[in-house]
């Protein structure tokens, strides 16, 4: 009948509370410790379900202690509180907060900032794509991010670069694989129905294309964009600007990559930047989109068993195709993200390139009045009527034009030609 307390509110409150100086480290990390004790159960939704109220408070210093809270949750508590930290609930309330003018400027930074961080974070994993996709809404509404601080350069050891040079290969070795996959499984069934092609035919064996992808059997070079500007200002720093690929030519440091940009080399900062997959194959994005959208059918089919199911009296584990549909469903759900982001991504694209569009337009009408607003209004010179009737009229003799003030035709004078 009544709903049950959350057994975080308290700790959440001493941890928070208004009346705290500085951060209370020791409840943070308590908390943190109850979260990864009950990881399996609701402790990562209470916990950040207890943060997400106090966001609320009026006081600057209380909130400034939760997203402290929220951030040692993330970095201390693994995936099960990173989803509940990518949730609709805690980003639609971070939104709220910095859309509210009576929120110190202070807050709002710290909110920035720490979505900008959890953006980075998330990067790797499709289901927790929805913090990107608020972290691109705050920037389509002028939300300025700072850019991220520059990490120290500490040399990695020999098995440190040896493990992230072999991450490096796998990542490159798996994407060519999955290419080489597709363009297979697409040739497959045009080759069983017409059958094998004489090789003065004009035939393409399947493996021509992987070759042309890497050619002379030298291996794809990874490549990286940055996120934001870098201004190099120590020597051997590569600077860039926001949206530069730069090829990556080395992993020298733990924080530092070294990489080649418009004929410079040097070392920069890897949380500047963000890994560039290989193009996408057009015929292999409708696939994965049509078969998301087959799964729809399922997703009905779970919706509809779980309204005839009364739980009170049903054993959910006993219905067999519930179990399946939920598992199948859930299995769809990181590619259904990876889709929307992509279509988000997209779809931001367009409207950066209509609002483009639009100032173009503005300025070239602009520039069209002003040159012709300059044409009309140059020196005016006497018109070619008037012209004529000064010339014909002897000299001293007045006439009177229509619209002068006299009577509107001209006086005729003995000796003179009337116009």
């Amino acid at each position: 009948m009544f709903r049950q307390a959350n057994p975080y509110d308290e700790l959440v409150e001493r941890a928070t509370s208004e009346t705290l100086t500085s951060e209370n480290w020791d409840l943070n990390l308590t908390i943190c410790d109850k979260v990864q004790r009950e990881a399996d159960s609701n402790g990562p939704r209470d916990a950040v379900l207890s943060a997400t109220k106090r966001l609320n408070h009026r006081n600057a210093n209380v909130v400034l202690y939760v997203l402290t809270l929220l951030e040692s949750l993330v970095k201390n508590c693994g995936i099960n509180v990173h989803r509940e930290v990518a949730s609709r609930a805690l980003t639609s309330n971070l939104v709220k907060v910095l859309n509210d003018k009576t929120v110190h400027e202070s807050v709002k930074r710290r909110i920035l900032e720490l979505i900008q961080q959890w953006v980075l974070e998330f990067r790797h994993d499709p289901s927790l794509g929805l913090m990107e996709e608020t972290y691109q809404q705050l920037r389509a509404q002028n939300f300025h991010f700072p850019n991220p601080q520059k990490p120290e350069k500490k040399e990695l050891t020999q098995a440190e670069r040896q493990r992230e040079e072999e991450e490096l290969q796998l990542a490159l070795a798996l994407s060519l694989s999955a290419e080489e996959l597709q363009k297979t499984q697409r040739a497959a069934p045009s080759s069983a129905s017409q059958g094998p092609k004489d090789s003065t035919g004009g035939g393409q064996s399947v493996d021509g294309p992987a070759r042309r992808a890497a050619p002379g059997g030298e291996p794809a070079r990874a490549q990286v964009r940055a996120l934001y500007d870098f201004i190099a200002s120590e020597p051997g720093e590569l600077g860039f600007a926001r949206g530069d690929v730069i090829n990556v030519m080395d992993s020298s440091y733990k924080d530092w990559w070294k990489g080649e940009h418009k004929g410079r080399t040097g070392i920069f900062p890897v949380n500047y930047v963000e890994k560039v997959l290989p193009a996408p194959d057009p015929v292999a994005e409708a696939d994965a989109e049509a078969h998301v959208l087959a799964e729809a059918r399922k997703v009905e089919r779970l919706l509809q068993i779980l309204h005839s199911i009364d739980p009170a009296r049903d054993n959910l584990s006993d219905n067999q195709e519930l179990m399946d549909l939920y598992h199948a469903t859930l299995a769809v759900r990181p590619k259904l993200v990876l889709l929307i982001k992509t279509y988000n991504q997209r779809k931001q694209e367009l409207l950066n390139l209509n609002e483009k569009f639009g100032r173009a337009r503005l300025k070239y009408n602009a520039m069209v009045e002003s040159s012709v607003a300059m044409y009309q209004a140059g020196p005016a010179g006497p018109s070619l009527g008037s012209s004529r009737r000064t010339a014909a009229s002897p000299a001293g003799v007045p006439t009177t034009a229509a619209g002068t003030g006299g009577s509107g035709t001209a006086t005729a004078v003995p000796g003179a030609r009337v116009w």
